[in-house]
């Protein structure tokens, strides 16, 4: 799994940002994190996902908006896998 060989923050911050719509600010204040920190992150995991799927384009992905949304709005690690609420974790 791709997700699986970024590194935890970046993962973390991906998934948060881009798969389950939390916003930068509501994505910082979960990680506990600048809010400058997670858009690095979530620019970074997105350049390394694109490089290890060999992506080009997030059109290339037709319908599916989490991968769309993941590759192209804006993430959680190994751990990142687990459930997330608004409001905690």
């Amino acid at each position: 799994m791709a997700l699986a060989k970024l590194p935890s923050g970046q993962c973390e911050a991906l998934l948060l940002v881009g798969a389950s719509g939390f916003s930068y600010e509501e994505a910082a204040a979960i990680c506990e994190s600048s809010v400058g920190t997670i858009k690095s992150r979530v620019n970074r995991a997105r350049t390394r996902l694109s490089k290890l799927l060999s992506i080009d384009s997030a059109d290339r992905f037709g319908q599916d908006h989490t991968t769309r949304a993941v590759l192209t709005a804006g993430g959680r690690p190994r751990r990142c896998v687990g459930h997330y609420r608004r409001g905690g974790r």
